[in-house]
């Protein structure tokens, strides 16, 4: 795998493809996802730098979660590596939002076992503060209808059909949850009215109590919260603590990231 950085580069980069390599753009965490646009179609990865190039022992910048998503939402056919300041838990969040692979050197060498700290990185649960704000994907981003009056149906499936994730979130004017909808919720509502199917409206298939979560709970806590519930979960939305929408962990993305 070789790897350009980008940021280095004046003008535009040319790419000649080599049946042994796979190449990628290196960037910076400032350089806008745009810049990847032109190259998406020779590159097999984009690989995103949080700290300085060519210093060691640096800091990870949380802003790179961000950019993990923006450009899993842009370019989803591409692999996405991250290098620098990755741990064992920054690579659990990492890992949660599909990065394919993390690049790490202070965390390995500076461990008293190189093979169990890398083992770590593969494997580790985060142990420490790492919370489900810091993983989870931002409401901005998500498909949120804003509750005004009885819910219109047409409304709710094209906001789920558009959104491609299966669900919408609905939300009150001050931005508070007040309710979800699936395809499953659609699904049991058609059924349990197939035969009176021109009666059937937006507040029948909304679920009013859905199962959701604080921002600032510890990822730990919410993995063994999920672990006793008695039902399959494939998204979680995220609120704070005036009950206000701020996010969702997609456990769709989670599940990639840990294969």
């Amino acid at each position: 795998m070789v790897s350009i950085q980008i940021d280095a580069v004046e003008g535009r980069l040319e790419i000649h493809a080599c049946t042994k390599s796979k190449f990628g753009l290196a960037a910076m965490g400032s350089t806008p996802t745009e810049v990847f646009r032109a190259y998406s179609g020779m590159c097999s990865f984009v690989l995103l730098m949080t700290t300085t190039p060519g210093k060691s022992g640096g800091t990870f910048d949380k802003k790179t979660f961000s950019k993990v998503r923006e450009y899993s939402r842009k370019f989803p056919k591409t692999r996405i590596h991250v290098d620098g300041g990755v741990n064992n838990e920054i690579s659990f969040a990492l890992r949660s939002l599909g990065v394919s692979c993390v690049v790490s050197g202070s965390y390995l060498v500076n461990s008293e076992e190189i093979p169990t700290a890398l083992m770590s990185l593969r494997t580790d649960q985060p142990i420490c503060g790492l919370t489900v704000e810091s993983i989870m994907t931002p409401a901005a981003e998500l498909p949120v209808l804003v509750e005004a009056g009885a819910p219109d149906l047409l409304k709710l499936m094209e906001s789920i059909n558009e959104s491609k994730l299966g669900f919408t979130l609905i939300v009150n004017e001050k931005e508070e949850l007040s309710g979800i909808v699936t395809d499953g919720d659609i699904r049991r509502s058609i059924i349990g009215r197939i035969n009176c199917l021109e009666a059937l409206a937006g507040s029948d298939v909304v679920n009013r109590k859905p199962i959701k979560i604080q921002s600032q709970t510890l990822v730990r806590d919410m993995l063994q919260a999920i672990s006793e519930l008695d039902r399959n979960v494939v998204f979680l939305p995220i609120i704070d603590q005036s009950n206000k929408l701020v996010g969702t962990l997609l456990f769709n993305s989670f599940i990639r990231g840990e294969l």
